[in-house]
């Protein structure tokens, strides 16, 4: 949740779009890492 709000202010405030990119891909790739952590932690 940190990463999207992050993300949301990221895509508002600054004017290159490449570092709103950066963030978000870096916020999805965290929350698919904790997803699997707890799939596979079972």
């Amino acid at each position: 949740m940190i990463g999207a709000l992050v993300s949301i202010i990221t895509y508002f405030a600054v004017d290159d779009k490449k570092v709103f990119f950066y963030v978000c891909g870096v916020a999805i790739f965290v929350k698919l890492m904790e997803f699997f952590i707890r799939l596979t932690h079972r």
